[in-house]
C-alpha cells in the first residue's frame, strides 16, 4: 500500500466568518470556497477545511499537544511571527527541544486548534534520534 499524501485536513470551527479571517492571516490569499457552513483552503494542493459546527464547546475543549504541522523554514517563521504579531494573533515558540530537532513556531485557532509551522524533516528527527537518543528505537 503506497500513500500518495494529504488529501485534505478539516478543521470543526464554531464560528466560520471568524475562521476564515483567522486561517487568511495566517496562509494568505488562498480561500477558494466558502458557503454557510464550510470554507476551503488549497495550501499548495492540500485542501484545508473549515465546516461549521455549532453544537461544538471550543472553549471548554481540553488544551492538548494533539496538533497538524505545515514545513516552514526559520527566514518564513520569522516573517509568519511578524504578521501575525502585526494582526494581532498571538503565537509561541516550540518547546525547549535539542536544537537538531529543528525549530518551532505554534498557534491557536478560535476554536483552539493547535497548528505548528516547523523546520525540520521526519529523516533528520530520525537521524538524531538513533544518533544521540538512547531511549528511542528507530527502524529506518
Amino acid at each position: 500500500m503506497k500513500f500518495e499524501g494529504i488529501n485534505h485536513i478539516t478543521f470543526a470551527v464554531s464560528d466560520l466568518k471568524k475562521s476564515i479571517e483567522f486561517y487568511k492571516i495566517v496562509f494568505g490569499d488562498r480561500l477558494v470556497a466558502e458557503s454557510e457552513k464550510l470554507a476551503y483552503f488549497d495550501l499548495d494542493g492540500v485542501w484545508f477545511a473549515l465546516n461549521v459546527e455549532k453544537n461544538i464547546k471550543s472553549q471548554e475543549r481540553q488544551r492538548t499537544y494533539t496538533h497538524i504541522a505545515f514545513s516552514m523554514n526559520l527566514e518564513n517563521q520569522k516573517k509568519l511571527k511578524e504578521k501575525l504579531a502585526n494582526n494581532g494573533i498571538s503565537f509561541e515558540d516550540g518547546r525547549c527541544r535539542n536544537s537538531r530537532e529543528g525549530v518551532s513556531l505554534y498557534l491557536r485557532d478560535y476554536d483552539g486548534h493547535l497548528i505548528e509551522f516547523h523546520s525540520s524533516n521526519l529523516m533528520d528527527r530520525l537521524k538524531y534520534y538513533s544518533e544521540e537518543r538512547e531511549d528511542v528505537k528507530v527502524y529506518v
